[in-house]
């Protein structure tokens, strides 16, 4: 359940630890393509399947991390695909990209039994 208070604080900051139904509340409140800016931070939400393809396949180079952004995270991710930008990011789509294949994915999810729920039509 998301927490609202009648303050000026925005509800991402009451809500920092839910943020898949603070995202979801959004969404649907405002419709895909919603956006919120803090100091130090802006968060833009990308639902449609089109604008993640945008983002990070057709169009990458215009959306880039920064230094920021690989400072505080490389510690959690290192210097891979998560964390870097330009010719090191294109390194390392290329080494992953074999992985993320539709045989693969199915793969991982029959080992998780989602797979069957979802041939079966079970939610």
């Amino acid at each position: 359940m998301l927490i609202r208070k009648t303050t000026q604080i925005p509800d991402i900051v009451w809500n920092f630890a839910r943020p898949l139904e603070l995202g979801m509340a959004r969404h649907l409140k405002f419709r895909p393509g919603w956006s919120v800016t803090m100091p130090g931070l802006r968060l833009i939400d990308v639902s449609k399947p089109e604008w993640l393809e945008h983002i990070q396949k057709t169009n990458f180079q215009n959306y880039v991390k920064g230094s920021r952004f690989h400072s505080v995270m490389a510690d959690v991710f290192g210097d891979g695909i998560f964390v870097t930008d330009g010719a090191q990011w294109k390194r390392s789509r290329h080494v992953l990209a074999p992985l993320f294949t539709v045989k693969n994915f199915k793969a991982g999810l029959k080992k998780t039994g989602l797979y069957i729920a979802v041939a079966q039509g079970e939610p």
